[in-house]
């Protein structure tokens, strides 16, 4: 079987690849990579920009990768490139997934109308991308959420299906915890303030003597922010996640849980983050966390040092934290789960993988 992912949002290509391929589909993406042994980091968003390693041992059809380049040439990016489909192409697969982008329903509707299509969100939504949603689904779109917390979008519009973003837990794992630095990965966050708490979290880590925030369209100024450093490539960032000694995850408003927090608990990070009220109504990242056991969280700025603090200098609690994370983003994020989930949703529509 064969699953054309149309790709609205960088952080989901790579993981959708090798999810899907996991179930038996033949994965074409149109985002970077449209050929998987062969990146191309141009086809990127400007400000989430970062370098990109290739996937080996996925499902790869180079036939289908070589027509997708020959409709579009110059490659697709939604908002800068038009995408460029075909009958011929699209009659050539199985199940068509938009991820977090919804143009594609209506430019090739009459195409699309008589598929099995679904759209994966991001958890970021709005009143007008909800409404949309509404009308599309009463056109046959499946929607697949992240997370039951999207239920308080305004206007929302409802789910086909709750499944969550997956984090291979076989690769992302390793935790040392040798460096004493607090590591936070988000991009853009001072174009981003309301959406990450930046201004907080700033004056949250500058009581934190070592810190690091990787992420692109971040400002690189280190007479303002000298912990700030830029873009950096998932392999790269696997290793600061395996020696840095605790994670802050900024999250990013609306969205209930972002990559980052669950890849850091799947390598085995104490994670620090935001409460219910700084986090906001959709938030659900604190939802994982046993305080104390697996991680923490709090709404009280001067808790957050303190507790930032005490993980720098008390490697024998960060070690029994470490434990406890791993297994919590094994059972809720573990490609090995999302991927059974998916097995079911598809088996519910009908078609056996």
């Amino acid at each position: 079987m064969k699953l054309l992912n149309i790709v609205g949002h960088d952080a989901l290509e790579r993981n959708n690849i090798s999810l899907f391929s996991s179930l038996g589909f033949e994965v074409q993406t149109t985002g970077s990579y449209v050929d998987h042994l062969n990146p191309n980091p141009d086809i990127q968003h400007k400000i989430f920009k970062r370098p990109l390693d290739p996937l080996i041992g996925t499902n790869f059809n180079k036939d289908l990768s070589e027509e997708f380049r020959r409709l579009n040439p110059n490659g697709y990016y939604p908002g800068r490139s038009r995408l460029v489909l075909s009958k011929e192409f699209l009659d050539k697969f199985d199940v068509i997934l938009l991820s977090w982008i919804t143009e594609p329903m209506h430019s090739y509707f009459s195409l699309l109308k008589d598929k099995l299509v679904i759209h994966q969100t991001l958890g970021q939504s709005d009143a007008n991308r909800e409404v949309e949603l509404d009308l599309l689904r009463k056109k046959g779109l499946k929607v697949v959420r992240i997370s039951e917390f999207e239920k308080y979008f305004p206007k929302y519009s409802g789910a086909d299906s709750i499944i969550d973003l997956d984090i291979d837990s076989d690769r992302f794992r390793g935790w040392k915890g040798n460096e004493e630095a607090m590591l936070t990965v988000n991009s853009y966050v001072t174009g981003r303030l309301r959406e990450t708490n930046f201004t907080l979290y700033d004056q949250i880590v500058s009581k934190v003597p070592s810190k690091k925030l990787y992420g692109g369209g971040n400002p690189v100024n280190p007479l303002q922010y000298p912990y700030i450093l830029g873009p950096i490539s998932e392999s790269k960032l696997l290793l600061e996640y395996q020696s840095c000694r605790a994670f802050f995850s900024l999250g990013t408003k609306p969205c209930p849980v972002v990559l980052s927090f669950k890849e850091a608990m799947s390598v085995g990070m104490p994670v620090v983050t935001w409460g219910p009220k700084l986090g906001g109504a959709t938030y659900s990242a604190h939802t994982f966390i046993d305080n104390g056991v697996n991680g923490f969280y709090s709404d009280d700025p001067n808790e957050l040092v303190d507790i930032c603090n005490q993980l720098m200098t008390d490697f024998s609690l960060c070690k029994k934290i470490s434990i406890n994370a791993r297994q919590t983003a094994i059972d809720n994020f573990s490609s090995k789960v999302i991927a059974t989930k998916w097995r079911d949703f598809f088996n519910r529509l009908g078609l056996s993988v």
